[in-house]
């Protein structure tokens, strides 16, 4: 989370610069698979492509056009330094092929949750609109676009900070192992824009999942590897 400052009309709030290298370090951050991260996020969706499609098993004619509501919830494990909870709301529509074969899963998401460590308390709201292709197979493609937004606190070198940031991602034909819960290729674009006691915030990234594990994050012409499940930078 960055680290808003009052401002009247003659006052306009100050820029925070951070370097190329920070900026990746927060979209990394962003992309990974633990609490609030978009990794996180797929993998729980993915979650609901199986229990869409068990229901689905044999292409039942009757199942096309079925649409419903699932509700999940993860939260950490007693003791964990870092302490989240974080509750989803699908809702979803299933269309079929000219076989009556399931083939895209739409789904329309909302979500709260927080997290609580001794840098991070925040505060979470989000929405997600993906249509999720192939949804037979192993290989399945999201496209479509997901929003985070979180509100809290973050202590930084003894001072504690009040701090908003959103974080906005479109995915475009980002292909994920259902066996393996592994992202296989694809693209996003992520709008980062945050507001704290020292400023404003605004970055602007594009993200190319690689298949190895890792994800390459250009920002501002520069170019920084991830690895896409702990979201730390690589080198």
């Amino acid at each position: 989370m960055a680290v808003m400052s009052s401002c009247d009309k003659e006052d306009e709030p100050n820029r925070i610069e951070i370097s190329n290298q920070e900026a990746a370090i927060m979209i990394g951050t962003s992309l990974g698979q633990g609490e609030a991260g978009l990794g996180g996020f797929i993998s729980e969706t993915v979650l609901v492509v199986d229990e869409v499609t068990d229901g689905a098993t044999g292409g039942r004619q009757s199942f096309c056009g079925t649409s419903d509501e699932i509700t999940l919830s993860i939260s950490s494990q007693q003791g964990d330094p870092q302490a989240y909870s974080f509750d989803y709301v699908y809702g979803w529509s299933l269309s079929c092929d000219a076989n009556s074969q399931p083939s895209i899963l739409a789904v329309n998401v909302s979500f709260t949750g927080n997290l609580n460590s001794p840098q991070y308390v925040v505060d979470y709201t989000g929405s997600s609109e993906m249509t999720i292709s192939d949804i037979m197979q192993d290989v399945i493609t999201f496209n479509g676009g997901h929003l985070q937004n979180g509100v809290g606190t973050v202590t930084n070198e003894g001072q504690t900070y009040r701090a908003s940031q959103q974080f906005s991602y479109v995915l475009k034909d980002v292909k994920v192992s259902r066996t393996t819960n592994s992202i296989q290729s694809g693209t996003a674009t992520v709008q980062v824009s945050g507001t704290s006691d020292e400023g404003v915030l605004s970055i602007t990234a594009s993200v190319t999942y690689n298949g190895d594990g890792t994800a390459t994050v250009v920002v501002n012409n520069e170019t920084f590897e991830v690895d896409v499940y702990s979201g730390t930078l690589i080198g």
